[in-house]
């Protein structure tokens, strides 16, 4: 099983700004201490309590990568298994394995 369960599930997640953005859990970086949301959408400050509010976007963003250290509150949206077959140990998507490739090829690099 993965280590990350919860990849390619919704999550919403509160900056250290209060900004609130949803998306898809595309990676967790540990070495690096990030979380990755693909298909993202911010919602802005909302009702926050904020010293700069930030309006809600329509934009969709394909990638945001977040500094873990910023992030001040983070929830699982909904689950979605993508079988539901007792003989599957693991499922990937391709862009998975690449993003993982390229962070063992970073790990090299250093």
């Amino acid at each position: 099983m993965s280590d990350f369960p919860y990849l390619g599930n919704r999550i919403s997640l509160i900056s250290s700004s209060q900004i609130r953005y949803e998306g898809i859990l595309y990676t967790i970086d540990t070495v690096q201490g990030t979380v990755t949301l693909a298909q993202v959408r911010s919602f802005g400050t909302e009702d926050r309590p904020t010293e700069r509010p930030v309006a809600e976007r329509d934009e969709i963003y394909d990638f945001i990568v977040f500094r873990g250290s910023d992030i001040k509150d983070i929830k699982l949206c909904s689950v979605q298994k993508p079988y539901d077959d007792p003989a599957i140990v693991e499922v990937s998507r391709y862009e998975t394995l690449v993003s993982r490739y390229a962070a063992y090829v970073r790990l090299l690099d250093q």
